[in-house]
């Protein structure tokens, strides 16, 4: 079958393939989703449906499994071996109630399924809803596209960096304290270009670049300005942003707008601001692929020594660093988000605020245990990028978990519980291979989130003897440890539909005594040494209702 494209008209009506070999069954299905508003084309045998497939792929197919010839069954293995459910979803129909007959379905890759005698209504809800999980998936494939762009991009601005710092490095007339001072800069520079082509989670990144830029510039303190209308909004700053308006105007004379105004690099010994002291200070505009100035960034130095002509090269070239990964871990932030928004439709106490409030918190007790174990600050820097967003993915495994018992009101049977314990191995299987160190430590969260320091949590795993349980004590990955910490104090702390919000004294009480039962006592001991931190970290994310208001 060909490689599906991406759709250059998202308003066309959304196409369906029915394949039936009753033709009353699909004469009055079809006339019924045709009123719906949806393009129909029917099929009455197996050969018939995967040739009408290869001619033009539809977004959804509607499969009857007991067909004689080729079964439904046969025809979704054929159009599996092609094409991922994420690009073609289909869904199976059969008048059979035998769980397993449905089972093999599902195993073979069918996205949902339909029992006759069929009731339009049913129909109706799971077509709407599997073409608007194709529409996520076709759109998060075009966001990873865009983000390979990016990437490239950035590779040539290194390559370009480390052209233009050769050319530099190779004057005549450069003194020896200027060489060493190039050198320095040529491979603070490289250093952070290869930094910027790794990181994932935008703020940690942009934080680190920022510091590491500012250190390499012999700056005291460094600012990013984002264009934002006819304002220049502080985005990120460094070591802190006591001194540093939050907004200047565009149009005005600082020398903030007027980089931003001329798309240049200035170095001068000035008001940054338009208060306070003159400071050596030197910026650069971060320029996007349309070269419209996106953002500026800032360097100010504390003491009489002013920025030399031959530091303009560096900050354009910190600049250039800087967009780049602002680019490229904004689309990665999109992908993340995406994700997190479509768990979010399926579990309505997995909301966007929560993935992030437990994503800060989780931050705040890494930090606090590295502090404690005085970890060095290279790790420290990798594993909280990593960190933070792993902890915003760790029940995004709900996906998988049928409505019926995700948003069931009342407490759930055994049988149902143990459905929705799988959310853990099936979020991991996204991240299973172990590519890239996001990949490892995702899973790690992902999966052992929901095990308990007693031993006594899910899901089992292989232990060194051959026997199947669950992990117990530091067996467990110190990642799912502190965001099991973050993840139950968020939503003791919230409503829920089975639930009252409980009081931060409450929560607290609750940790102090689980702790060596369900989770880990020396992370709990640091945790409520930081649970103003805590609470800080929630203020940021808090949860609106349907008006728009704070919950």
């Amino acid at each position: 079958m060909s490689t599906p494209q991406c759709d250059p008209n998202p308003d066309r009506p959304r196409s369906i393939l029915l394949v039936d070999d009753e033709p009353l069954n699909r004469d009055m299905l079809s006339r019924r989703l045709d009123k719906a508003g949806y393009e129909v084309t029917t099929a009455s045998d197996g050969t018939d449906a995967l040739n009408k497939i290869e001619a033009k792929r539809p977004d959804l197919v509607i499969l009857d499994l007991l067909m004689p010839g080729m079964s439904g069954l046969d025809v979704l293995r054929e159009i599996r071996r092609t094409v991922d459910p994420t690009e073609l979803s289909v869904v199976v129909a059969t008048a059979l109630h035998e769980t397993s007959f449905l089972v093999e379905a599902m195993k073979a890759g069918a996205n949902d399924f339909l029992t006759k005698p069929l009731e339009f209504p049913v129909v109706l809800a799971r077509v709407e809803t599997q073409l608007h999980a194709k529409a996520i998936a076709d759109r998060n494939r075009t966001l990873t596209s865009r983000l390979e762009v990016a990437h490239t991009r950035l590779e040539i601005a290194n390559r370009e960096l480390a052209q233009m710092f050769g050319e530099l490095e190779r004057e005549a007339d450069m003194d020896r304290r200027s060489r060493d001072t190039a050198r320095q800069r040529l491979h603070s520079m490289a250093v952070l270009g290869d930094r910027a082509s790794k990181g994932i989670d935008q703020d940690v990144v942009m934080h680190d670049l920022l510091l590491g830029g500012m250190v390499a510039m012999q700056a005291k303190s460094a600012a990013l300005y984002r264009v934002d209308g006819d304002m220049l909004r502080r985005q990120y700053a460094v070591p802190d942003a006591a001194q540093m308006p939050e907004e200047l105007p565009l149009n005005g004379q600082t020398i903030v707008a007027r980089i931003a105004q001329g798309h240049s690099v200035l170095t001068e010994v000035c008001k940054p601001f338009g208060t306070g002291t003159a400071i050596p200070t030197i910026g650069a505009p971060m320029v996007d692929p349309d070269g419209e100035v996106q953002a500026v960034i800032l360097l100010m130095r504390g003491g009489p020594s002013p920025f030399a002509r031959e530091d303009e090269n560096a900050a354009a070239s910190l600049a250039a660093i800087l967009e780049g990964a602002l680019q490229r871990t904004a689309l990665t932030r999109t992908n993340i988000e995406r994700m997190i928004r479509m768990a979010g439709m399926r579990d309505p106490s997995e909301t966007f605020s929560h993935t992030n409030r437990v994503a800060g918190m989780s931050l705040v007790l890494f930090n606090a245990w590295c502090d404690r174990n005085a970890i060095p600050m290279e790790r420290r820097l990798r594993e909280s990028d990593l960190l933070r967003t792993g902890a915003m993915l760790h029940d995004v495994g709900k996906v998988a978990i049928p409505d019926g018992i995700l948003k069931k009101p009342a407490p759930l049977t055994p049988d149902e519980y143990a459905t929705m314990m799988a959310h853990t191995s099936e979020g991991a299987a996204l991240f299973s291979g172990h590519r890239t160190p996001f990949d490892r430590i995702a899973h790690d969260i992902v999966l052992h989130h929901h095990q308990r320091w007693n031993g006594r949590g899910y899901p089992q795993v292989m232990q060194p003897d051959g026997t199947l349980a669950p992990l117990r004590g530091e067996q467990i990955p110190l990642t799912a440890r502190i965001v099991a910490i973050a993840d139950v104090y968020d939503a003791l702390l919230s409503t829920r539909r089975y639930k009252r919000a409980w009081s931060r004294t409450e929560a607290a009480d609750y940790l102090r005594n689980d702790a060596g039962e369900n989770f880990d006592p020396e992370l709990i001991e640091l945790a409520i040494g930081k649970l103003d931190e805590f609470d800080a970290a929630r203020a940021d994310f808090p949860e609106v209702d349907a008006m728009g208001a704070s919950a």
